[in-house]
């Protein structure tokens, strides 16, 4: 995926550096240290429709571009859009780019286990109460 910023193309890529970026911008801090976490937070705002969410998540997929623009540009590029239909398109490419993305869909499935077995305990203890 490509994005356009001051009439310049930016390759957008969804792997290792993305996470690594997305995580630095985003991530969940728990006790001071950073625990990732940052592109599942943001995949749910995007879903919601967050324009600033839209903004961190192509700044994060352009690192590595050279140049690689700033967050303010990025940010500039997007309030540039007035049609409703060209943002939300834009918002259906990233999502699509998003979910296919392997190093994230190794980490929901993760965090989706920890959950179940999280419940599972949880509910063996509410059940003997």
């Amino acid at each position: 995926m490509e994005f356009q910023v001051e009439k310049k193309q930016v390759p957008l890529h969804f792997g290792l550096d993305f996470m690594d970026e997305i995580n630095r911008l985003s991530g969940m801090v728990t006790g001071g240290v950073n625990v990732g976490a940052g592109a599942v937070a943001e995949q749910q705002r995007l879903e919601m429709g967050d324009p600033t969410a839209l903004v961190r998540v192509i700044y994060a997929a352009s690192k590595g571009a050279s140049p690689r623009p700033s967050q303010e540009l990025v940010r500039k590029q997007i309030e540039q859009i007035n049609d409703v239909d060209e943002l939300q398109s834009l918002f259906d490419s990233v999502l699509e780019e998003i979910k296919n993305s392997f190093p994230l869909q190794f980490q929901l499935k993760k965090m989706k286990a920890m959950a179940e077995k999280a419940n599972r305990k949880t509910g063996a203890t509410n059940a003997t109460k």
